[in-house]
């Protein structure tokens, strides 16, 4: 299974994108949607798992990365 991580997915651009990624990627695809402060609508669905981050923390970041 692929997993695909996007970072800022509940900022302006961030909901557009993770659709985009949903409507185009095999379903063999999960795509991680980090936030810092999560205000975004989008929901977590089958193929979006959502994860709280701040990125500006390295240990959140790879250990995070190393769990997916």
């Amino acid at each position: 299974m692929i997993s695909i991580l996007v970072t800022g997915a509940n900022g302006f651009v961030g909901p557009y994108l993770l659709r985009a990624l949903e409507k185009s990627l095999n379903k063999e695809c999960v795509i991680h949607a980090c936030y810092f402060d999560k205000n975004s609508e989008y929901a977590d669905t089958e193929r979006v798992k959502w994860h709280p981050l701040d990125i500006t923390n390295q240990q959140e970041v790879v250990s995070l990365v190393r769990n997916i």
